[in-house]
């Protein structure tokens, strides 16, 4: 049973670029996320930058923990789940690049992709991801599939 989901911000809550935007329905989707699960941020942009977006962005308050870091986003995910005594079985990475998926694996979360044009749907699933998404608006319905699947 998927208990906490951590995202990664800039592709899948906030579009990579200048300017960067909050995806199209991104704080409508954690609204009711928050009800149902814990919530948490990981990104290898600096934590105070990372919560200031956030914040910019009205979503900060659907999040337990807002965490950034230059350093390694496998050791990003690790304090977490130290932090929180999450168990890595109860949870799900929402990324979207090759740094999320080793963060997810290396870490025993599962990983639910947001496809991109550096990285596919087919290699998201070639490595290991359990689904791969073109949106993160697909997320409520990819996350159903997923407690069906694992009960």
């Amino acid at each position: 049973m998927i208990h906490y989901l951590i995202f990664d911000f800039s592709g899948v809550l906030a579009t990579i670029g200048i300017p960067e935007k909050l995806v199209s329905g991104a704080r409508d989707l954690l609204k009711p996320l928050a009800l149902h699960y814990q919530l948490f941020m990981a990104s290898a942009i600096s934590t105070d930058v990372l919560r200031m977006s956030a914040e910019r962005y009205k979503i900060a308050s659907y999040f337990t923990e807002i965490l950034g870091g230059p350093e390694n986003k496998i050791r990003v995910v690790a304090d977490l789940l130290e932090r929180y005594a999450l168990p890595p079985a109860e949870g799900v990475l929402i990324g979207d690049g090759i740094i999320d998926l080793e963060a997810a694996q290396r870490n025993g979360l599962k990983f639910l992709a947001v496809a991109n044009d550096a990285y596919t749907k087919g290699w998201f699933m070639a490595r290991g991801a359990v689904t791969c998404l073109h949106s993160v608006k697909e997320l409520p319905q990819a996350l159903e599939r997923l407690a069906y699947e694992n009960p």
